[in-house]
């Protein structure tokens, strides 16, 4: 898997009835006693959402620069996570 698809904060359950999970224990982990849910934020979705608000904090208000807002931001992001991949 590629760092930029990896989830930020995956949430580790453990199955008690058929149809019922609820969140693992530390004594479910150590005991291997859990299944990994893979929701919530990739981390390039993550970086990227840093990057926006970073952006519109800058823009102050910039109207006309949503698309162009968007694009810097998940290239700030890819480059965090090539950063990061390489070390």
């Amino acid at each position: 898997m590629k760092i930029a698809e990896e989830f930020i904060n995956p949430v580790t359950l453990r199955q008690v009835d058929e149809d019922k999970y609820r969140i693992a224990s530390e004594k479910d982990l150590r005991e291997g006693n859990f299944l990994l849910s893979k929701g919530g934020l990739t981390k390039r979705e993550y970086f990227a959402a840093h990057a926006i608000s970073a952006a519109c904090v800058i823009s102050e208000g910039y109207k006309n620069g949503n698309n162009l807002i968007a694009k810097i931001a998940v290239d700030i992001a890819d480059n965090i996570l090539k950063e990061l991949q390489n070390g």
